[in-house]
């Protein structure tokens, strides 16, 4: 199951329950407007539709979510951009602070480049207002979603003019980030997969690689203790004939049979186990061309905020 931070200061702690949310937000933020307080109802529904099918960890402040980016690894980020509920930032900071989340995910990648790097969505009600914002999120490898409200919803001192919740919208919007998410996880899924495949098939290639080089040594070896052997008998049977009478042809015979088998035993076996080890090395210059093909194949088939 894929791990999912989910990084929003518009979300309502788990301790109030659904039909009290509205309350609570009202004596939190008394000052508040309807559309702002309306919000974390939203993101409530949007973190349940979540759960169904993940492990969502929640970050409800700033800080507590900067210090999970840090500690800990999750597949999936879901950032919040604005956090103007978080009145521990600066007021300036907040309308951009989830980019700092980015980044500090970034980082964190860097560091840890034995795992798979986080997937993230920065999720905003502006990029319908602020079509950059999309962009800027695209060219870092992030993708964007819109939130299911307006911006105008979402800040304590909009407008009072407040439509009401748009239900049908919303639920469509819980629905796509779900299937954004469920994306990600196809291709997470993909890429584990042939990555095993992968290794699979280096494995096999390397280990016959290995045992086709180690045969070559055992004959290699073997042919030239033969090839002395038989050195050696030619020798003696020279020495015999010189000094113990032996019959110079019956030496010569001798010799002719072992120089004759030692070739045709020995030299056969190593030249078959250096084809082996050519065939070997083909394999090995395949499964090369094998992983680049994939490995574009897998750039190409990634959406754009997504690739490496």
């Amino acid at each position: 199951m894929l791990r999912i931070l989910f990084a929003d200061d518009q979300i309502p702690d788990d301790s109030i329950t659904d039909d009290a949310v509205l309350a609570a937000i009202k004596e939190q933020y008394p000052r508040a407007q309807a559309g702002f307080i309306r919000a974390f109802v939203i993101m409530r529904r949007a973190v349940k539709a979540m759960r169904d099918n993940y492990d969502v960890t929640v970050a409800r402040r700033f800080n507590d979510a900067l210090a999970l980016v840090r500690d800990e690894h999750f597949d999936v980020a879901i950032i919040d951009l604005g956090w103007y509920a978080d009145h521990d930032l600066k007021e300036a900071e907040r309308a951009t602070a989830g980019w700092k989340l980015a980044d500090a995910i970034d980082e964190a990648d860097a560091r840890h480049l034995e795992r798979p790097a986080t997937a993230q969505i920065i999720y905003s009600a502006r990029f319908a207002t602020d079509p950059a914002l999309s962009g800027m999120a695209a060219n870092k490898g992030r993708l964007p979603f819109f939130k299911p409200y307006k911006e105008a919803y979402t800040i304590p001192l909009e407008s009072s003019d407040i439509k009401g919740e748009d239900s049908a919208g919303a639920q469509a919007s819980y629905q796509s980030l779900r299937a954004a998410v469920s994306f990600i996880e196809h291709l997470r899924t993909s890429e584990q997969r042939r990555d095993r495949d992968l290794n699979t098939m280096r494995q096999t290639v390397i280990e016959g690689w290995r045992g086709a080089v180690e045969r070559e040594r055992r004959w290699d070896l073997l042919t030239r203790i033969l090839l002395a052997t038989g050195i050696l008998l030619v020798l003696s049977g020279v020495l015999a004939a010189m000094f113990l009478g032996v019959p110079q042809g019956a030496v010569t015979s001798a010799s002719g049979v072992v120089v004759a088998l030692i070739p045709k035993l020995l030299y056969g076996e190593l030249e078959k186990t250096r084809k082996e080890i050519r065939e070997a090395k083909d394999d090995i210059e395949a499964w090369l061309v094998r992983v680049r093909s994939l490995d574009s194949d897998s750039s190409a088939a990634a959406p754009p905020g997504l690739r490496g």
